[in-house]
């Protein structure tokens, strides 16, 4: 395939309205292989879990006791593998969204051709899983906080200033709602963007696309909140399409998320990041001669 041409919208001159009718011609040029993209992202992981629960049943009627331990060691072993190969055609989906958007055209050697960034998938992934899961322990810690506002606005009633408790612990109840949603919201908009510069940026490795993550997405947290207030309408829209458009609906709202994507990173200085992966790469062929 020709290299796709430059995107044309970038983070210091757009709008988004731009980007959604950059998106929906795109969308209309490909629609068919898009949508036929996420059927088989959909369908990876029930097709796989089938006959994994074929293989251990199989194995369980077949050998007694035996047979159930062996087909319990499989489903750990499996399960893994087929989170890896979801993970991995998921990138293929971002890079056909990609060359789409560039002007290129959809191949299924692009789907296919992520497979060699699998070991990158897979850091980039636990990175991922441990950032979630200390976002997810910071909001609930700050959750924690609200009984003890209750317990404030009740002893500030008792000693009969309840209008103070109530305007105090909603106050800072509020305070508490919104920085657990900013933090979360923050998270899954950094581990997407990461996604997407792990399988559109060939030259970044996993720790590279995180860190150029961080840099896209800083202070463009409230597109990321538009991209989700859109994206909620346009699922429904086609789940009341008789259940035909959902998955039309999925290859267009993950095309505006890739637009998004581009659009953001188009005029970001990654310079710096992008210099020190070359310098180690560098340092890491000069070792191996």
């Amino acid at each position: 395939m020709a290299e796709p041409a430059p995107f044309p919208l970038s983070r210091t001159d757009w709008r988004f309205d731009a980007l959604w009718a950059l998106c929906w011609e795109a969308f209309r040029r490909e629609w068919l292989l898009l949508s036929l993209g996420m059927l088989l992202l959909a369908a990876i992981g029930p097709v796989f879990g089938l006959v994994e629960g074929l293989v251990s049943g199989a194995l369980g009627f077949a050998a007694g006791e035996g047979g159930m331990a062996v087909a319990g060691v499989l489903v750990l072993l499996a399960t893994p593998f087929i989170l890896v190969i979801q993970g991995v055609m998921q990138l293929g989906v971002h890079r056909v969204s990609w060359a789409v958007l560039r002007g290129g055209t959809a191949t299924f050697p692009d789907f296919l051709g992520q497979w060699r960034k699998i070991l990158s998938y897979v850091v980039l992934s636990v990175l991922g899983f441990l950032v979630a899961l200390a976002t997810v322990l910071y909001a609930a810690f700050l959750n924690t906080l609200i009984p003890m506002f209750m317990t404030l606005a009740v002893s500030l009633e008792r000693a009969g200033l309840g209008w103070l408790g109530m305007l105090t612990a909603g106050g800072l109840s509020l305070v508490v709602i919104l920085l657990s949603g900013y933090s979360l919201f923050r998270m899954m908009f950094l581990l997407s963007v990461a996604m997407l510069e792990l399988a559109c940026n060939d030259a970044a490795g996993p720790l590279v696309a995180f860190r150029n993550a961080r840099v896209i997405t800083r202070g463009q947290l409230r597109w990321f909140l538009l991209f989700c207030l859109i994206s909620v309408p346009l699922l429904l829209l086609g789940a009341l399409m008789l259940g035909v458009g959902v998955l039309p609906a999925l290859a267009l709202d993950h095309l505006l998320l890739v637009g998004l994507y581009l659009t953001l990173r188009n005029g970001v200085d990654l310079g710096t990041h992008e210099k020190a992966s070359d310098a180690l790469r560098e340092v890491a062929s000069g070792s191996e001669v």
